[in-house]
């Protein structure tokens, strides 16, 4: 499979454990930092295994996580790095 060929989706967190979420996001083919707390990653998992896949690393009933599939969704951005708006152009 190629990153073309993946599924992507944003990611979104909110946990004391942010260092090793981002371990872990950055772990997968394909990713791109929009915030802090704010990413688009490339998998082939579907949307409920890719929560569950960050299960291990969230406090439960206190750490938050959103995912969402965004794959060939319009978008639109102001003032993102332009490394990242490229890649963005690319993948999604």
């Amino acid at each position: 499979f190629t990153l073309k060929d993946m599924r992507s989706y944003l990611i979104t967190f909110k946990s004391e454990n942010k260092n090793q979420i981002i371990k872990h996001i950055v772990s997968f083919p394909g990713y791109a930092k929009i915030k802090e707390d704010v990413w688009i990653i490339q998998t082939n998992m579907k949307h409920k295994e890719l929560r569950d896949n960050f299960n291990s690393l969230l406090k439960e009933g206190v750490d938050l996580l959103f995912v969402i599939d965004v794959t060939d969704q319009a978008w639109a951005s102001l003032n993102i790095p332009n490394d990242v708006s490229n890649w963005l152009k690319k993948f999604l």
